[in-house]
């Protein structure tokens, strides 16, 4: 299995879950939300999360 953290910027502000935290993209004047994707070791996608753009990329794995 394949892991991967994702972030991108939102325009909107009325998610609840977009914050300002590490923007991958240069854009850290804008509110991030975070992506969690786990995927088989051909490339698909077969897990989604998404986390509060706030959150740190180890932070999002659960033990």
């Amino acid at each position: 299995m394949l892991y991967d953290v994702i972030s991108t910027y939102l325009e909107d502000r009325r998610c609840p879950l977009a914050q300002f935290g590490y923007s991958r993209d240069g854009k850290s004047n804008k509110l991030q939300i975070v992506f969690g994707v786990l995927c088989t070791p051909q490339g698909c996608p077969i897990a989604v999360e998404v986390f509060a753009g706030n959150t740190a990329d180890p932070s999002t794995l659960k033990v």
